[in-house]
């Protein structure tokens, strides 16, 4: 299994970590709203351990068989 963050993309831009509270971003397009969140993911993460906050841990994904 692996351990990854969630990140949903929709088509008009919009990204969001459902597992971490606030983590959204936007983007012009799709590609660019996916790249954003995945910046967003680790600058949320960056400044949860400088606030010593807790930081949920990723969901596991079990591969496809």
């Amino acid at each position: 299994p692996r351990k990854i963050r969630e990140l949903t993309a929709d088509l008009r831009g919009q990204a969001f970590a459902p597992e971490l509270p606030g983590c959204q971003t936007y983007g012009r397009t799709h590609e660019e709203a996916v790249r954003q969140g995945e910046e967003e993911i680790e600058s949320w993460v960056d400044a949860a351990r400088e606030d010593g906050e807790p930081i949920p841990e990723p969901r596991v994904y079990a591969a496809a068989s």
